[in-house]
């Protein structure tokens, strides 16, 4: 039996019914000779094996199968991917993972092969004098922003009004997953006041409700699969997933952990107030110097989402609501935002006291 003569070709000895037994006993694959499949940890059925270290070829003894309804048949397979695809999966195993621009750069260097490039970046990789050795450590300092909603000893979260602070629209984050989140019910009964510690996030559209039973997360909550939640406080039982609509979980006493909707709405509600319950820190980021630009937008366009979260490019002079804001070593206190005639959260942000890089 002659072995694969071309690249990306698998070819298989397999023992099968043509029906669900497919056993595989040998494989020759990318020009290379015939090797004895391993299955279970042992060489399949038994099978002898020799091949020619001059021309390739192999004899193969194959024992009796051990079905009557089983036959010996050989099946061959093509795979190919292009370039660029070979190369961003080297750089998925090799590397923090593909970009574009890396991409083009291996794709460029000389060579015939892909291997043969691949082999000439890390030659190059490894050459300080081409490529100076950097640090992950320093790239993680620099860039590191993760959300965060306290300060301690070691770093601080962002201040509301410095330059590249996040706002984002939705009420709640990842980060309010166990909190207990408090109902309270007003304006006779049209509208829910949704508050975690006390402070309000958001105001919603009554009723509240809790879906009875196991259901997948879409679109609305059917009456018959819901019952009304009373007022009072509700752990977040589900980390709240970022975007209006996203969803959001509430620990109920008999249904467990279960989707909740908001004026039979489902998912994570909207930053939204009403006479009587407004924020008592708002920046006008209407004021600042640029405008706000959008965070994430491909993420959340995937989601079928407008923009959910805005950033600063420059520091907000603004009025008192900043100079209010003090960071100190406890959680930073929620600060809203009004932009564009509607109102925004201030998404904290990890920062290290100390972003010395060569440390």
């Amino acid at each position: 039996i002659a072995s694969t003569a071309a690249t990306d070709t698998l070819c298989l000895l397999v023992l099968t019914d043509d029906v669900k037994n497919f056993l595989p006993i040998a494989r020759s694959y990318d020009g290379n000779v015939w090797e004895r499949y391993l299955q279970m940890g042992k060489i399949t059925l038994g099978a002898e094996l020799s091949c020619s270290s001059i021309d390739q070829d192999c004899s193969i003894t194959l024992p009796t199968p051990y079905k009557p309804s089983l036959q010996y048949k050989l099946v061959s397979f093509n795979h190919a991917i292009a370039e660029n695809d070979e190369v961003a999966r080297f750089l998925e195993q090799a590397a923090f993972g593909p970009t574009k621009e890396e991409i083009a750069t291996i794709v460029a260097l000389p060579g015939t092969t892909p291997i043969s490039k691949m082999v000439t970046w890390m030659q190059q990789q490894q050459d300080a004098s081409l490529t100076p050795v950097g640090s992950h450590r320093e790239f993680f300092r620099r860039y590191g922003n993760a959300q965060f909603e306290r300060s301690s000893k070691y770093g601080q979260v962002t201040h509301p009004c410095q330059a590249h602070t996040i706002f984002r629209k939705f009420a709640f984050s990842f980060k309010q997953k166990d909190k207990m989140l408090e109902l309270a019910t007003v304006h006779s009964g049209t509208k829910v006041v949704l508050a975690i510690d006390g402070v309000v996030y958001t105001v919603v559209d009554a009723p509240v409700v809790v879906a009875t039973e196991s259901q997948g997360f879409g679109g609305n909550l059917s009456a018959a699969d819901t019952e009304e939640l009373p007022d009072g406080s509700y752990q977040i039982c589900y980390a709240p997933l970022p975007g209006i609509g996203s969803a959001l979980k509430l620990s109920h006493p008999v249904y467990g952990c279960s989707h909740v909707a908001f004026g039979n709405v489902l998912g994570n509600p909207p930053i939204q107030f009403v006479t009587g319950f407004e924020p008592s820190r708002l920046v006008d980021l209407d004021a600042a110097p640029n405008p706000l630009v959008p965070v994430d937008e491909a993420y959340f366009s995937a989601l079928g989402l407008s923009t959910q979260m805005i950033q600063s490019p420059t520091e907000i002079n603004e009025d008192d609501a900043c100079d209010s804001v003090q960071l100190g070593s406890g959680y930073v206190p929620a600060v809203f935002g009004s932009y564009q005639n509607e109102t925004w959260i201030h998404d904290p942000r990890w920062q290290f006291l100390e972003n010395t890089l060569g440390k």
